[in-house]
């Protein structure tokens, strides 16, 4: 029996894609240091996201309770050292910049990793054959999808001014 609640996930897929949503619009109308809020946002649920689905941390719930499916974390094994020595933690390390990867900086990953768990969960959807479970992750996407989108126009409206 599985023991991880599938509502937890669908709560961090939704944290995700509505603070990158957030970001979005905070980019499209050069909001300033509130984005850095939004940004915090997904770092945390990306990595918490990331976490599951590479099935190697013992303490957070795990993919494989659903899946044997081996999922591609390549794009979070490039920013894995910023997302933990830089974004989650206070340590010695994080003054040591590790939130530059190749000349990309980890603030502007915010998209590709709301992108790249998408992803993820969609490849996760491919490969399961409970069609309970299947129906339910298909609908957790669509609503945290939906709710981003809502958040996004309803946020938008409040800080644009009509024209």
């Amino acid at each position: 029996m599985n023991t991880v609640p599938i509502d937890d996930l669908e709560y961090e897929l939704r944290m995700l894609l509505g603070a990158a949503k957030q970001c979005q619009l905070f980019d499209e109308h050069d909001i300033g240091n509130p984005i850095n809020y939004a940004k915090d946002s997904i770092y945390l649920h990306a990595r918490n996201l990331y976490n599951f689905f590479s099935a190697n941390t013992a303490n957070d719930a795990r993919v494989t309770k659903f899946t044997s499916h081996q999922f591609n974390l390549t794009f979070y094994g490039i920013w894995i050292d910023a997302l933990h020595n830089h974004a989650s933690h206070i340590k010695e390390s994080r003054r040591t910049p590790t939130n530059v990867v190749n000349g990309d900086h980890l603030k502007d990953q915010v998209q590709k990793f709301a992108s790249d768990i998408e992803g993820l969960w969609t490849d996760w959807i491919n490969h399961t054959t409970d069609p309970q479970l299947k129906t339910r992750l298909k609908d957790a996407l669509k609503s945290a999808r939906q709710e981003a989108q809502d958040d996004y126009d309803s946020l938008k409206k409040r800080i644009v001014p009509a024209s």
